[in-house]
């Protein structure tokens, strides 16, 4: 996990900072929902975060898939 923008906590990985689990913001995502939209949804996220927690899916799109 990208230690700056994506951390494990137990057994789920979050945005830096957040309670807001990377699979909600990528499964928002995968549904077509723009960045901005998914800060409207959980406005806990800053923009920065949910470009950081799509850039770490698209980079580890194996490794998420298989934690989703």
């Amino acid at each position: 996990m990208d230690g700056e923008s994506i951390e494990r906590r137990g057994e789920g990985c979050y945005p830096a900072a957040s309670r807001v689990s990377l699979d909600s913001a990528v499964y928002e995502f995968l549904r077509g929902e723009s960045r901005k939209a998914i800060v409207q949804d959980f406005p806990s996220l800053s923009l920065v975060r949910v470009d950081g927690a799509i850039a770490f899916y698209l980079a580890s799109e194996a490794e998420i898939g298989e934690y989703l």
